[in-house]
């Protein structure tokens, strides 16, 4: 009997974080046609968060196939003291899909390293793509009833598609 899909999942890793968020892309694509707006900006903001934790994670040198388990995300994100989020002075967060804490981290870790952006403005434009997504996601939208209007659709495809056309150098 073939293994279920659970089963077959590989570890999570920046590479397996990529190769998700492509499948997903095209998942979410694929509802776009079939008019399911809602359920295709719960996988655009999935697509988002594996993209800006294997930029982050790659940014701090892990390989493509380290694994990244909820001990790392605790260490990345956390409400902890030792955290790199609260290093940095941010917040932290229990919510390891919170968006913003991802992006917030990013660049900040690229200010405090000075890992400057080839483009000068980058670290503001990423965190402005990113807020559109976050504005209007939650893992939690699962769970409710309400339909995405086709603007609400539209702003998060165009930054979703600029993150994914942008992965390799957030």
């Amino acid at each position: 009997m073939p293994r279920l899909l659970p089963e077959r999942f590989a570890t999570e890793c920046i590479r397996e974080f990529d190769l998700a968020a492509t499948e997903r892309y095209a998942d979410a694509a694929a509802i776009v046609t079939a008019r399911r707006r809602t359920a295709a900006i719960y996988l655009y903001g999935y697509v988002v968060e594996m993209l800006l934790k294997a930029a982050y994670f790659r940014l701090v040198g892990y390989g493509d196939a380290d694994p990244i388990d909820v001990v790392a995300l605790r260490a990345a994100v956390g409400e902890s003291s030792a955290s790199m989020s609260r290093t940095l002075g941010l917040p932290g967060t229990r919510n390891f899909h919170d968006l913003s804490a991802w992006v917030n981290l990013i660049v900040a870790y690229r200010a405090s390293r000075s890992l400057v952006y080839a483009e000068a403005g980058f670290g503001m434009t990423l965190t402005a793509q990113v807020t559109v997504i976050d504005d209007r996601w939650t893992e939690t939208i699962r769970y409710h009833k309400n339909t995405a209007y086709q603007h609400e659709l539209d702003r998060v495809a165009g930054s979703c598609e600029w993150l994914v056309n942008h992965r390799y150098t957030i």
